[in-house]
């Protein structure tokens, strides 16, 4: 858990890139799931929630800051970090 709430305060932090594998560590915590693979386009589904996050993966590693942001909202990761950071 510890490891996750470092990744997770990286991405609310808001670099200007992350690991693809950091990203992909948080989205298997909180349940979405690699739906497809178009290319560098992957695709995350979960149940629970409606939608799709659309991940944009560059030089096969790196996700850019406006996909970062993009992800942070669907999985309320303002409200996780603040209720778990003790």
């Amino acid at each position: 858990m510890a490891k996750l709430k470092k990744i997770v305060f990286k991405m609310l932090c808001r670099p200007s890139e992350m690991q693809f594998s950091e990203i992909k560590k948080v989205l298997k915590a909180f349940n979405w799931r690699l739906e497809n693979i178009d290319g560098s386009h992957f695709h995350y589904e979960n149940d629970d929630q409606p939608g799709v996050i659309l991940i944009i993966v560059v030089h096969k590693k790196k996700v850019w800051r406006y996909i970062i942001i993009r992800i942070i909202e669907p999985l309320n990761l303002e409200e996780w970090y603040e209720l778990n950071k003790d």
